[in-house]
């Protein structure tokens, strides 16, 4: 997995999605690989930020995988824009979507 092909996606219903976007199909739709919804949480004391990585749905069949994200063909019409994302959320992302135990790169 190549770090320069993970991108954040603003979707057109207000959520931030990340995964490792491989391409386009021929009709189109951006074909992203281990995908999760991100959502920033702050907590209550102290006031820090945080991001979760969500699974798109906890219905789908089960990947055998060590994490929940699933490989999706997004239409474009979903997509208001894509981001590079802080290296901070990359690193966690390839931790949680490695078949190995990596550990933080910064």
């Amino acid at each position: 997995m190549n770090n320069d092909n993970i991108q954040g996606l603003k979707l057109t219903n207000g959520l931030d999605l990340i995964g490792d976007v491989q391409g386009e199909t021929e009709d189109g739709r951006l074909v992203i690989k281990e995908a999760f919804f991100l959502q920033t949480v702050q907590s209550a004391p102290q006031g820090d930020i945080n991001v979760e990585y969500l699974p798109l749905t906890l219905l789908g069949k089960p990947t055998g995988k060590n994490h929940q994200a699933f490989d999706v063909d997004l239409p474009k019409i979903s997509i208001l824009f894509q981001f590079e994302l802080h290296p901070g959320i990359v690193d966690r992302y390839m931790q949680l979507v490695s078949p190995i135990i990596l550990p933080p790169t910064a």
